[in-house]
């Protein structure tokens, strides 16, 4: 599994939640009831997924979880 960080000018790549080194600020939540009932919410591998501080996500780019600083989000989403 590749896990992504991407701030303006630099990316960082692991492999796993356990060797990355920001301070976890929660999970994401896990919609599966919703997702039952056929209601749309976001990808099932994005339940239970910590989030962190200084970046938003996480984020599904194509089988891997991507996060990324507001500064590049906002770039990307123009």
């Amino acid at each position: 599994m590749d896990i992504i960080f991407v701030r303006r000018g630099s990316t960082e790549y692991y492999k796993s939640f356990e060797e990355i080194p920001y301070k976890v600020r929660g999970y994401s939540e896990d919609l599966s009831e919703l997702r039952a009932q056929g209601r749309c919410v976001h990808r099932a591998e994005l339940d239970n997924k910590p989030e962190y501080e200084g970046f938003i996500g996480p984020m599904w780019d194509g089988g891997r979880f991507r996060y990324e600083t507001q500064e590049v989000y906002d770039i990307l989403s123009m």
